[in-house]
This record gives C-alpha cells, sequence and structure tokens, in this order.
C-alpha cells in the first residue's frame, strides 16, 4: 500500500501550529487578567520611586541651605526685594548659590510627581530668561518645585512659619506691611522646624483639606512655556481622588520625612495677615 506522507506530515503540523478562535481568546483574558493585576503595583512602584526621589531632593537642598547659612551668618535666602513673595521663589543668587554648594543640577529643586505636566524642560531644561521654571526671572528669582519657610517682607506664608536663620529661633507672631518683625513665640529646634516642603497648593482652604476637593490640580498660575499655559499641580497628588497623598517635609537639620495630608493645615494664603487670600492667590500646606 502506498501512504501519502507528505499530504500526513503537512496536516500533522498544520494541526499542531493552528490555534481555534476560543483559544485566542482564553490568551487574550489572560493577558487582560495579568495587565489588570499588575499595573496598581506597577504604579504604586513608581509613586514610591517619586517620594524617595523627592526626598532625595531634599536632603540635597537640605545641605545646600545649611553651607549657604554657614557663609552668611547663618541667615536663610530671605525675600527682602517685594518680589520673590511666593513660597517656592528663590531669590536669583542664593539659589545659584545653594545648588553650587551641593554640586547638583537645578533637577533637584523639582519633585518628579508633578510629570507629565512639568517635565525637566518646562522645569528648567528650556534655555533663555523666561522659557522655564529655573530661568523665570533671570537674575532675580528662580520658581522651584518646592516650598521654602524663608522670612520676607511680602511672603505669603503666615508669619509663625516664616524663619530668619537656619539655628534653633523664636517664631514670629507680628510683622507690618514695611517688614517690621517681633520674634516673641515659642523657641522652635533645628529637629521640629520646617524649613522647606513638597509643594501643595489649593485654589480654596476648606479645613480638613483631606476631605475636601480644594483643587489641588489645576490652580490659575502665570508660567507660560511657548504661548502654553501651565497651571500650578500640587506634588503627589492620588489621580483617583486629586487630593494629594501627603507630603515631604524638610527640617532645619536637614533630615527629612514623609507626612500624611490628613496631617497638614494651612501654612499661607495670599496676605501675610494669615485670614484670607486676595486676587485669588492659593493657599499653601504642610
Amino acid at each position: 500500500m502506498i501512504i501519502n506522507t507528505y499530504f500526513s506530515h503537512e496536516s500533522k503540523q498544520q494541526s499542531i501550529l493552528g490555534f481555534t478562535l476560543i483559544e485566542l481568546l482564553v490568551v487574550i483574558g489572560i493577558i487582560a487578567v495579568l495587565a489588570a493585576l499588575l499595573l496598581p503595583v506597577l504604579a504604586k512602584a513608581k509613586d514610591r520611586a517619586n517620594k524617595i526621589a523627592c526626598m532625595n531632593n531634599l536632603h540635597e537642598i537640605g545641605l545646600g541651605l545649611n553651607i549657604y547659612a554657614g557663609e552668611n551668618g547663618d541667615k536663610v535666602p530671605s525675600e527682602t526685594d517685594g518680589v520673590t513673595a511666593w513660597p517656592w521663589d528663590m531669590p536669583w543668587d542664593a539659589g545659584n548659590l545653594v545648588l553650587s554648594a551641593v554640586g547638583g543640577s537645578p533637577k533637584i529643586f523639582y519633585c518628579p510627581s508633578t510629570a507629565p505636566r512639568f517635565t525637566d524642560w518646562q522645569n528648567w531644561q528650556e534655555p533663555g530668561n523666561g522659557n522655564s521654571l529655573w530661568n523665570y526671572s533671570t537674575g532675580s528669582t528662580h520658581i522651584t518645585g518646592y516650598v521654602f519657610a524663608f522670612w520676607g517682607k511680602q511672603s505669603l506664608l503666615y508669619w509663625t512659619n516664616q524663619n530668619l536663620t537656619m539655628n534653633r529661633e523664636q517664631t514670629m507672631t507680628f510683622q507690618t506691611p514695611t517688614g517690621r518683625y517681633q520674634e516673641n513665640g515659642p523657641v522652635v529646634g533645628t529637629s521640629d522646624r520646617v524649613i522647606g516642603a513638597d509643594t501643595v497648593l489649593s485654589a480654596a482652604g476648606t479645613m480638613p483639606g483631606y476631605t475636601h476637593n480644594n483643587n489641588y490640580v489645576n490652580i490659575t498660575g502665570g508660567f507660560k512655556q511657548n504661548g502654553v499655559i501651565y497651571p500650578h499641580l500640587s506634588n503627589h497628588v492620588d489621580p483617583k481622588s486629586g487630593i494629594p497623598e501627603g507630603q515631604n517635609l524638610l527640617y532645619k537639620d536637614g533630615h527629612a520625612n514623609w507626612q500624611n495630608f490628613n496631617l497638614a493645615i494651612l501654612r499661607g494664603a495670599a496676605e501675610s495677615s494669615g485670614t484670607s487670600p486676595s486676587g485669588g492667590y492659593p493657599f499653601f500646606w504642610w
């Protein structure tokens, strides 16, 4: 008997390599289930990495601030020009000195959690006056991604949160529009006094902040790059709720820690009187 071995071999090969529609649907279903399980894990891993990178940034900035203070009579970069009033404003020369003290890149002044709205290009990479936050006003002001509790004539922080030095000092309880201040509050040590923090700001100031959506993600601002306006955005915002998860805090002694947002309170508004914001300026929290 003669058998067509070629035909039999080809049929067998087709049987081995082929997939039925049901088999393909099963494979696709398994892939979808695995993706659903893995995506939240990957998102949490990215969030955790952002928090660690952010804390490392603040450690570097804290080191730079202490070096700066050591060379300037223990004083912080006070905002005396009436221009650098927002807590994320850094006087131009002081910002450059802090950066050079740690030999770093301007990248350390920006939290990675605000991407993709604010990337390195918006934060510091694009050259030219006014073309990035770091070069917001050449010779006058850097805008950073963190808030600093420096004293200033026009500071938007409440007086009790402002600092003159990197040492233990009394808190301020009074300040006039001309910049006179009085330090007669309690003395706070360097390990307990916040000098910098992740930026958390909002359009409204209803407390407690963690139970109210005060608009933490689309606050009107003045930064414009290549004709595109970029609204202000808080760091470490939960994408589901639109409310910050918390923030890293930097203390005078150089250490930093994470604080959940349910512990944050209002630290500043549009006026140093500490009452309510005017002119559409935001509230600041830590």
